[in-house]
């Protein structure tokens, strides 16, 4: 971006940002249309946000534990937690909701320069076709679809794929240290923002260098020498959460995906598929309202058109290449209509990757890029008004799909009345809730600083994943994103145990049916949703002295997430159980001596302690962070190094 502001080009930005600001128009009319859906936005990253702006602002530090939802769980490790992402900064200088509406715009003005950018010098357009590239790229409805869904990833992640195509074109026509960096850099945005948009994107952009360097003039085996060395700076940029990540992987239920092999979406038939990448064409209104996130691949047909153009006027070679590609991205999207649905169902990456559709950023950058190629062809044909036309056409179709796409009709789930939240938080113990049917939201989960036992999200320990069938006392033998699972808890009353319940220092039961065992006592009501209080509840940390009639308390001097400190002065011996869910990057010690962290019957923590111990002070502190941490001082300074070495003028080098 400094690079376009240096060569004059302060015009076209502002261009852009305008054509940004136009087309978060509807958020701007109205915040709700991004921000209270009952999405992944408001249900998962806004609490995630908000937990780690206000927990790095008074503890100063990064929290790597969630406290909030399944009886806590990792944060470091998780791929979606942006703790490292440095565009998360905005969370810090402002409030969450506005904080996420400004996210969205940096992002989508940052692609819309990069898209320039990448046209421009990675491509050769004029600078009429580059704008109108950049345009095209920023509004096309896959985005606004994103922004739809909450998936703020996803959405964030269009602002570096140009860069990552433009420094691709770079290395492979003339490499040099800077391409590389840039190119390193996008790549380790990619990662901290969505590892599953990082694998496809590295093998395209690869795939990419390949084929402009066999299409250049002047070709060097420099090329491979930046790509191989980006590869290593890319790996060290991005350790720091990439080893904690392969650590954390077998211990979730990621792999609970390749026992039933269910790939989304879903389509009908090869109809609604159609249908879907041109509904406002066969479907209209309605069907653009009612089509799921994960189905909406709508493309414009003015810009089909300029991309067919374009595709035209390609080598023969390209056009073989370019067709192949499309070809397998759709094949993959149509999962169950596709003919080779059987052979890719067998394959554990295409399992692992849950939805076929997320790929369909590749069609969305072919698309854009053959359609300002198109119009780059009719340019050079002299037909100047015919270029302003066709691209003008385009951009007010896709302009009004991203526009029906935000304003989507907002279906919320139910959650319980405000005066629910005032009640627990009127509460000043640490305790747990359980709604039995999901009726909690988890931004007000976060705003109200409750913890609850369960929650929504795409990765979880697996550990706690299979207690939870005791802690809710339901069954189900398939992979859910939410627990209790939807499936279950829409269908049948659940009906929890309150000893087990306790063990796991839950508190408060929430319920619109009344429960069954007599150790939940009615403390409250608030419209329909009943409010329980568990007589069997357990503080967070007890001592277990074996022999005893009853567990003992342990008093919590210090509880921050990942990192608590208990006193044991009191007691003789025995164990300290604390009530957390047991992950591999717990440690423990007591009065500086390291203490060996074991698993509880019901998936918590227990140390074992010595008689005379102090103090026992638990922490969330993977080995994999350490190693990676230290690669990534070790990537940076090497990178600094050859950076200052390429900025010294050569004579002063002798």
């Amino acid at each position: 971006m400094l690079k376009l502001l240096r060569q004059g080009n302060f015009r076209i930005a502002i261009f852009i940002f305008l054509a940004t600001l136009l087309l978060y128009l509807p958020v701007i009319k109205n915040p709700s249309v991004l921000l209270s859906r009952g999405n992944d936005l408001e249900e998962y990253y806004w609490p995630i946000a908000f937990f780690e702006s206000e927990h790095l602002i008074s503890d100063r530090t990064l929290p790597f534990w969630n406290s909030m939802f399944f009886s806590g769980t990792p944060l470091l490790p998780d791929p979606q937690s942006l703790l490292f992402y440095p565009i998360n900064a905005i969370f810090l200088v402002l409030p969450t909701d506005p904080a996420f509406i400004v996210w969205f715009m940096v992002h989508t003005f940052l692609a819309g320069v990069g898209a320039y950018l990448a046209a421009r010098k990675g491509f050769g357009f004029s600078r009429v076709s580059s704008i109108f590239t950049a345009l095209f790229y920023i509004t096309f409805p896959r985005a606004a679809g994103f922004a739809e869904a909450g998936h703020i990833t996803l959405a964030a992640s269009i602002a570096w794929l140009p860069f990552v195509l433009l420094a691709s074109a770079k290395l492979a026509k003339s490499p040099n240290f800077y391409w590389m960096l840039v190119w390193s850099f996008s790549l380790s945005m990619l990662f901290f923002l969505f590892p599953t948009i990082f694998a496809p994107s590295l093998a395209t952009s690869l795939l990419f260098v390949v084929v402009c360097w066999f299409y250049s003039r002047a070709r060097s085996l420099r090329t491979f020498k930046f790509v191989f060395f980006g590869l290593f700076a890319t790996i060290g940029l991005i350790a720091i959460t990439l080893f904690p990540q392969l650590e954390w992987l077998p211990q979730t239920t990621r792999f609970i995906l390749l026992k039933d092999r269910d790939v989304y979406p879903i389509w009908r038939g090869i109809t609604e598929f159609v249908r879907a990448v041109y509904p406002h064409v066969f479907g209209g209104r309605d069907f653009i309202f009612s089509l799921d996130s994960e189905k909406w691949i709508a493309c414009g047909i003015f810009i089909t058109v300029l991309a067919f153009v374009g595709f035209l006027k390609l080598e023969k070679k390209l056009k073989a290449l370019v067709a192949l590609l499309v070809v397998i991205i759709v094949f993959v999207s149509l999962n169950n209509i596709s003919p080779f649905h059987s052979l890719l169902l067998a394959s554990d990456w295409y399992v692992l990757s849950r939805v076929t559709t997320r790929n369909w950023f590749v069609i969305a950058l072919v698309v854009v890029f053959l359609a300002g190629f198109g119009l780059e062809k009719i340019g050079k044909t002299k037909r100047k008004n015919l270029v302003l036309t066709l691209g003008s056409l385009s951009l007010i179709e896709l302009f009004i799909l991203s526009w029906l796409r935000l304003e989507r009709p907002i279906i919320k789930n139910e959650e319980v009345p405000q005066k629910v939240y005032e009640f627990l938080k009127s509460d000043t113990e640490l305790f747990r809730v359980f709604c039995t049917t999901r009726c909690l939201s988890q931004k007000n989960v976060a705003l109200y600083n409750l913890q609850t036992i369960e929650g929504y999200a795409t990765v979880y320990q697996k550990n706690y994943y299979d207690n939870f069938i005791s802690l809710s006392q339901v069954f189900w033998d398939k992979y859910s994103s939410t627990l209790p699972p939807s499936s279950v808890y829409k269908f049948q009353e659940i009906q929890p145990i309150a000893t087990i319940l306790g063990e796991a220092n839950v508190k408060y039961v929430i319920s619109p049916y009344t429960l069954n065992d007599p150790q939940f006592t009615k403390v409250a009501q608030f419209e329909k949703y009943l409010i329980f209080e568990n007589t069997k509840f357990r503080t967070r940390a007890y001592f277990y002295v074996a022999g005893a009639t009853k567990e003992i308390e342990a008093p919590i001097l210090k509880y921050r997430p990942g990192n608590v400190v208990i006193d044991a002065s009191k007691h003789k011996a025995g164990e300290i159980v604390f009530a957390e869910t047991r992950s591999s990057g717990w440690k423990a010690r007591a009065d500086g001596k390291r203490l060996e962290i074991e698993e509880a019957g019901n998936k918590l923590m227990k140390v074992k302690v010595e008689p005379n111990t102090q103090f026992v002070e638990l922490y969330y502190y993977p080995e994999s962070y350490r190693l990676g941490k230290a690669v990534g001082i070790l990537a940076l300074a090497v990178l600094s190094y050859f950076a200052l070495d390429c900025l010294t003028p050569r004579r002063q080098r002798i």
